[in-house]
C-alpha cells in the first residue's frame, strides 16, 4: 500500500496523509504514516506534525515525532523544548529527546540548558546518561561546568549525579589536552554548593570528576600525575584533602563496601607515596574480598618500589583468587615482573603456580630480557624423573585397552577426588567428560599433575590456632571464613579468626607417583575407561 501511495501524485497523497495524521488515533498506523510523510516531505516541521497536541498522544508516537524533527529542533528552542523535558515521563521519549538535543542545534547554550533540565528528572537512568554523553560539545567541558553551576543552586545532589559526572569527565579527559584538563580539574575541585546538607555529597562529585578525568587522560596518553603537578598550592591543598578524606573512608570497616570500593578507586589518583601503604594494608589484611581485590587492581596501576616486595611477602599464604590478582599486580610493571621472575628462578615460587595465561604474558613480554628469562623457566618445568616416567608410559596412550578393567582401576585409585560414571566424589577438576581430550593429554595430567595447575586446584594446608591441620582445596571464602574441601568430599569451614596459618606449596592436590600403583597396561585401561565409560552399558557401541 505504501508503494502505491508513493507512486501517485505527491501533493495529492501528502495532503491526504496529513489529514489522516490529524484524525487518526491508532498508534500502529500513525507511526508508519509519520515515516511516509517524512519521505514525501523532507522539509517536515513541528507544525506539520501538530506539535501542540503531542502532550496527549501515545508515547510511542511522541518518540517517533521527536526522531523525525531532530534536524529542525531549533524551531522548538528554547520554550517548547523546556516545557517538554520538564513534563515528559516516558523513558524512551526522554532518551530520544536527549539524543536529538546532543549537538544539533545552533543555539548550543539553550540546548545544554534543556539537557540539564531533562537530567534533573531522570539522571539515574543509565541510558539517558549515555544519550547525553553523545553530545557534541564545544568546548567539551562546557556541559560539565554548566551542570556544576546548576547543581550549586539545588538543595541536594540529584540521584545518579555522581555517575553522570564520572562518565562525562571521562569523555572530557579523552578530548582535552593537558592544559584544558588542568582547567576543568580546578573547576571540579572548587565545586562546593552552600545549601547541600551532606558535605560528603560534594566530595563524591569532586572525586567522581577526578576519577573520570584520570581515566580519560590515560586513554588519551596523558599523565594525570603531570597534570596534578601543575595545580597551584591552594588547588593542591584541596586535592590532597579530598584524597585524605577518601583514604579514611577506604579504611573504615564500618562503611558499606560499595562506598569503600569507590574510595579505593579514587586513591589511584593520589600521590603514590601517600596512598600505596594504605592500598597494601587494604589488599593484604582485613576481611572483605571485594575490598582486597579492588585495592590490588588499583596497585597494579601505580609505580612505587614498595609494591612488589609487599605483594611477594605474603603471596604463598593467599587464597587462589587473591594470588591471581597479585600476579596481575606483579605483571603490570616491568620492575615487578623482574622481581617475580627472580622469585621463580630462586624456587620461592614454583612455575606451576603461574597459570598458562600469565605464563604467556611473561613469555610474550616486549622486554626481550624478561621474555627470555620466562621462556627458560617454563621450558624446564618438567622434572627429569617425570620426563622419564612419561616416556616409559607413552605406549599406554597408544595401545588399546579394556574400559571394564579400567573402571576397577579408577575405583581403586581415583574415587577419593574424582567422580566418573557415578563413582567417587568431585574434589578436584571434573573429568566426567573427556571425549574431546587426547589420550596423551590424559596421560600427562595423571603422571605429571603439576605441569599446569589451575590455581583453584592448588593443595592448601590450613593450621588452626588450636593446632588442627587440614589439607585440601579452597572451596569457598567469605569475609569471615574459609571452606576447605578434602579428599573423599569432606568439607570444613573455619573462621578466619581461628586460622593460624594458610599456605600452599604451589602444587596440585593430586599426588605425584601413580606409576607406583598403576602398571603401563593398567594405565591403558584407565585412559580407555575415562574416554568411554558412558558406552559400557552396551546401548551404544564402543568407538573403534
Amino acid at each position: 500500500a505504501f508503494r502505491l501511495l508513493l507512486e501517485r501524485n505527491r501533493d495529492e497523497v501528502l495532503d491526504a496523509l496529513k489529514l489522516n495524521w490529524k484524525q487518526n488515533r491508532l498508534t500502529r498506523s500513525r507511526i508508519p504514516l509519520l515515516w511516509i510523510i517524512r519521505i514525501l516531505d523532507p522539509r517536515l516541521t513541528p507544525a506539520m506534525l501538530a506539535w501542540g497536541e503531542i502532550d496527549n498522544r501515545d508515547p510511542r508516537v511522541r518518540e517517533q515525532v521527536i526522531s523525525q524533527i531532530g534536524e529542525n529542533l531549533d524551531e522548538l528552542l528554547p520554550d517548547d523544548i523546556l516545557n517538554l523535558v520538564t513534563e515528559e515521563t516516558d523513558e524512551r521519549v526522554r532518551f530520544r529527546l536527549a539524543l536529538d538535543l546532543s549537538g544539533r542545534s545552533i543555539d548550543a547554550v539553550a540546548e545544554r540548558a534543556a539537557l540539564i533540565w531533562l537530567l534533573d528528572r531522570g539522571m539515574e537512568d543509565h541510558w539517558l546518561r549515555i544519550a547525553v554523553g553523545t553530545m557534541k560539545c564545544d568546548p567539551p567541558q562546557a556541559l560539565v561546568s554548566e551542570i556544576l553551576d546548576h547543581w550549586s543552586t539545588l538543595k541536594k545532589l540529584p540521584p545518579g549525579g555522581v555517575d553522570l559526572i564520572a562518565e562525562l569527565s571521562e569523555i572530557m579527559g579523552v578530548q582535552l589536552d593537558a592544559k584544558a584538563t588542568r582547567s576543568i580539574l580546578t573547576r571540579i575541585l572548587e565545586f562546593a554548593p552552600k545549601d547541600w546538607n551532606a558535605a560528603s555529597a560534594a566530595d563524591d562529585v569532586r572525586a567522581a570528576g577526578i576519577r573520570g578525568l584520570g581515566a580519560g587522560a590515560a586513554r588519551r596518553g596523558l599523565s594525570f600525575v603531570a597534570i596534578r603537578a601543575e595545580l597551584d598550592a591552594a588547588e593542591r591543598g584541596r586535592f590532597d584533602d579530598l584524597i585524605r578524606t577518601f583514604r579514611n573512608v577506604a579504611l573504615d570497616s564500618q562503611s558499606v563496601v560499595p562506598r569503600r570500593i569507590t574510595a579505593i578507586r579514587t586513591l589511584a589518583f593520589g600521590q603514590a607515596a601517600e596512598v600505596v601503604p594504605t592500598l597494601l594494608e587494604l589488599a593484604l589484611s582485613g576481611s572483605e574480598m571485594q575490598v582486597k581485590l579492588t585495592a590490588l587492581d588499583v596497585l597494579g596501576t601505580l609505580d612505587d618500589p614498595i609494591i612488589g616486595p609487599g605483594i611477594m611477602a605474603t603471596f604463598d599464604s593467599q587464597t587462589p583468587q587473591l594470588r591471581r590478582a597479585m600476579l596481575d599486580v606483579m605483571l603490570a610493571h616491568e620492575g615487578r615482573t623482574s622481581m617475580l621472575l627472580t622469585a621463580l628462578e630462586r624456587g620461592e615460587i614454583k612455575p606451576s603456580e603461574i597459570d598458562p595465561t600469565r605464563q604467556n604474558r611473561l613469555t610474550k613480554s616486549r622486554n626481550k630480557e624478561l621474555s627470555s628469562r620466562a621462556e627458560k623457566l617454563f621450558a624446564s618445568t618438567v622434572s627429569a624423573d617425570r620426563a622419564a616416567v612419561l616416556a616409559r608410559y607413552q605406549i599406554a596412550a597408544e595401545a588399546k585397552g579394556d574400559a571394564t578393567r579400567g573402571r576397577a582401576i579408577f575405583e581403586k585409585n581415583c574415587v577419593t577426588c574424582h567422580r566418573v560414571a557415578n563413582l567417587g566424589v568431585n574434589v578436584g577438576p571434573d573429568i566426567g567428560d573427556t571425549r574431546d581430550k587426547l589420550p596423551a593429554y590424559l596421560l600427562m595430567n595423571i603422571l605429571d599433575p603439576n605441569r599446569a595447575v589451575d590455581a583453584n586446584y592448588f593443595g592448601f594446608t590450613l593450621v588452626t590456632k588450636q593446632g588442627k591441620i587440614y589439607t585440601g582445596l579452597i572451596r569457598a571464602e567469605t569475609a569471615t571464613s574459609i571452606t576447605i574441601r578434602m579428599p573423599e568430599g569432606k568439607e570444613e569451614t573455619i573462621l578466619r579468626a581461628d586460622i593460624d596459618e594458610l599456605k600452599t606449596g604451589g602444587t596440585s592436590l593430586m599426588p605425584v607417583g601413580f606409576e607406583k600403583n598403576i602398571a603401563v597396561e593398567q594405565m591403558t585401561d584407565l585412559i580407555v575407561f575415562l574416554k568411554n565409560w558412558r558406552y559400557l552399558d552396551g546401548s551404544i557401541p564402543l568407538p573403534e
